[in-house]
């Protein structure tokens, strides 16, 4: 299940590649109008046919697992993560669709914003994220809300970014689990629920491919993640 290490790691994570972007690509051109992050839809997805998809039948590991797959395979989702961390609110909201995402991480009243299409990465940050980064004041001034396109792909926001991330902070059949799942409903649609012995619950769609729709772990950061608008056209471009 998503834990306090999984927490801090992704934190970590994030600084580590906006101070790689700050001392390596700082001096590249910039962008000052905002992007445009995605959200054009044009089509909606949809869970499949009202019969259910036969997860309801099977354990609770096999479950998880055909959640953790669909979700590597899908064309495009809607995904936010929040937790607390040090008493502090934190957010991971991302879009992706192919090889395109365009990605947010806040802590608190940090903020960076990034990009990616295809092996172009484009970033922007607030002051106050510089600052977390240890950047100095001059410079993170100088560089707040200027979109830099990043000459190096040593930051890996791709990988931070990744379905195959997300998919592995779902459960994956190692954590004691209820004996059986449950069907329930969440906005409308009929779930599975695969829940744990600690009280952390994972819902599955139980119609169509088995995506995952919302997950709540129970550990210490009390984390929260919903996977929406499977299958959306998001049109994610560069800044302008």
């Amino acid at each position: 299940m998503a834990t306090s290490t999984s927490c801090r790691a992704v934190r970590l994570a994030v600084t580590v590649a906006l101070l790689t972007l700050v001392t390596s690509g700082c001096g590249g051109g910039t962008k000052t109008n905002a992007a445009r992050t995605g959200a054009t839809q044009t089509t909606s997805a949809t869970t499949g046919a009202i019969k259910p998809n036969g997860l309801e039948k099977k354990p609770p590991a096999q479950v998880a697992q055909a959640a953790a797959a669909a979700l590597k395979a899908a064309k495009s989702v809607h995904i936010t993560w929040t937790w607390r961390s040090e008493g502090k609110a934190m957010r991971v909201e991302t879009r992706v669709r192919g090889g395109s995402y365009a990605g947010i991480y806040e802590e608190g009243d940090a903020r960076f914003e990034v990009i990616g299409i295809g092996n172009d990465t484009y970033f922007r940050a607030n002051e106050r994220g510089y600052k977390l980064a240890g950047v100095p004041g001059l410079l993170r001034r100088l560089a707040a809300g200027q979109w830099t396109e990043s000459p190096s792909k040593e930051a890996n926001w791709e990988e931070q970014f990744s379905l195959a991330t997300f998919a592995d902070l779902l459960p994956a059949g190692n954590p004691p689990f209820e004996p059986t799942v449950e069907q329930a409903t969440l906005d409308g649609d009929k779930v599975v629920v695969v829940a744990a012995q600690d009280g952390s619950k994972l819902h599955v769609a139980n119609t169509g491919p088995a995506y995952p729709r919302r997950f709540d772990s129970n550990g210490a950061d009390l984390a929260r993640i919903d996977f929406t608008e499977y299958g959306v056209d998001f049109h994610i471009t560069a800044p302008s």
